[in-house]
């Protein structure tokens, strides 16, 4: 992989994927719009969305790993495969929260329909980014490198959770 400079390696922004203000801005609007919904519409929103929340003890436990050059990096990175969703689970959800009626009843714009759309692959795109730092290590056995890509993703895992537990808390704080 090369950087934007053209030097081996990858960079932050050539792994950055998620939007941090234009998801903060989705959120906000579900967050807004969730009042106005009735309860078994919104729990299956809430229930739709934490699907795609990363726990802390799963694949970011073995990123911390990466990141800190701990442990044997091959292992880890086999390691983290088995804390991937099934893509079908959240394809089921993403179904449903970009279906017509939801995108309506929250208020949600194309753009913001599409970015949902390529959260919700994110799940599926933390494989190819195992793959990506599996293939840094194959090639380059570049400890910094690998740490570096896993840093990138375990940020846009980050982001991506912080609005999910906001979205939680907004919805327990409406009750």
């Amino acid at each position: 992989m090369t950087s934007q400079d053209g030097k081996a390696g990858a960079t932050k922004n050539d792994l950055k994927m998620i939007n941090a203000a234009f998801i903060g801005e989705i959120f906000d609007a579900i967050i807004s719009r969730m009042k106005f919904i009735e309860f078994s519409e919104r729990s299956r929103i809430q229930r739709s969305l934490r699907i795609l929340y990363f726990y802390p003890d799963g694949i970011l436990v073995l990123l911390d790993k990466l990141i800190d050059q701990n442990g044997n990096t091959a292992d880890t990175i086999a390691d983290g495969y088995r804390f991937l969703k099934d893509q079908s689970e959240v394809n089921e959800e993403l179904a449903f929260i970009t279906s017509h009626s939801v995108t309506t009843n929250l208020s949600l714009t194309i753009a913001m329909v599409e970015e949902l759309r390529i959260i919700s692959s994110y799940k599926d795109g933390i494989r190819a980014h195992l793959n990506t730092i599996g293939l840094l290590w194959e090639f380059e056995r570049d400890p910094k490198a690998v740490a570096l890509a896993a840093a990138a993703v375990k940020q846009d895992i980050e982001i991506l959770n912080e609005q999910i537990r906001r979205l939680d808390a907004a919805m327990r704080a409406d009750r």
